[in-house]
């Protein structure tokens, strides 16, 4: 998807597939990582690490989460373990 944003191909969320040859280009591949500079992925313990540092960094009050994941049950599961690590109140409340 970042991609498609990056090169003006936009399309839909595709099923995963070999990566074009463009993926190598050093200044697509600069763009994806700034792109890609505040994700978050691992483990509950992974993602309460990370998101705790990120906050305390920021000073933010608000987190919007979003996932780009196509298989649907990965996805839910990856919102099931930010569900979780936020149930742990590992955030101060406002």
């Amino acid at each position: 998807m970042f991609l498609g944003i990056i090169t003006n191909e936009r399309k839909p969320l595709q099923a995963p597939a070999p990566l074009p040859d463009v993926f190598n280009n050093p200044d697509v591949q600069h763009a994806l990582q700034s792109m890609m500079y505040y994700t978050f992925t691992g483990s509950k313990q992974t993602l309460q690490r990370e998101l705790s540092a990120f906050v305390d960094e920021t000073s933010i009050d608000e987190l919007m989460i979003t996932s780009h994941i196509y298989d649907m049950e990965a996805k839910l599961k990856s919102f099931s373990i930010v569900s979780a690590v936020m149930k742990n109140q590992i955030f101060n409340p406002i």
